[in-house]
């Protein structure tokens, strides 16, 4: 069994305020009898599905193209945490999280459509995020556009300050919890903070 937790990239697509949207500009079309259809495509690192990498926040830190994949894939396990506000360190205690573990957090943020915003999407608490990162968890995944409630990016400096990569926006709705196989290929992009993925789990 595979799941695809992916988002559709679309203009529809929901963007991080201050951040660009979707845009495809068509400049060859075969349906206007051109030879072949090609498109120009405009969007930002961070749109949609996606991960972040160190250089987000640190400018010396590993970029896509340099990030291993031996830590992008592999073992996975999704926790669902219904009901949660917040996901918080006591919370977290209460799991089986181990060293080089990649924990995917499946929450009420599934109702996101990918497209219209969370009037109150679930978050990390700060203490929690350092909880994992001194876990020295491989990767954390969120099913919204991030796992912050603070403005100041606590969790994305403590855990990319670790080479810990964040997941994103991920489509978890119809996902058991339980034990998988990640696969999580980025673009092997230069200097790349970030880059869009289509990550899918195998049962």
């Amino acid at each position: 069994m595979i799941y695809d937790i992916s988002f559709p990239l679309s203009p529809e697509t929901m963007v991080y305020p201050g951040d660009p949207p979707f845009c495809r500009e068509v400049l060859l079309d075969g349906a206007k009898g051109d030879d072949c259809t090609l498109s120009l495509l405009h969007l930002g690192s961070h749109l949609g599905t996606h991960i972040d990498f160190p250089r987000h926040f640190f400018p010396e830190g590993m970029d896509a193209a340099a990030f291993p994949l031996e830590q992008l894939c592999g073992t996975c396990n999704v926790f669902h945490l219904p009901d949660a506000a917040e996901i918080t360190k006591d919370m977290l205690k209460q799991l089986d999280i181990q060293p080089g573990d990649r924990v995917l957090f499946r929450t009420d943020n599934e109702a996101f459509d990918g497209i219209h915003p969370l009037p109150h999407p679930v978050y990390l608490t700060a203490e929690a995020g350092e909880y994992l990162a001194e876990r020295k968890i491989a990767l954390l995944g969120i099913d919204y556009e991030s796992p912050e409630g603070d403005g100041d990016f606590p969790i994305h400096k403590t855990l990319l300050g670790r080479n810990i990569p964040i997941l994103e926006n991920l489509k978890l709705k119809d996902v058991p919890a339980g034990q998988y196989c990640l696969y999580c290929l980025p673009l092997r992009i230069a200097e790349g903070d970030g880059c869009w993925v289509r990550p899918i789990l195998e049962r």
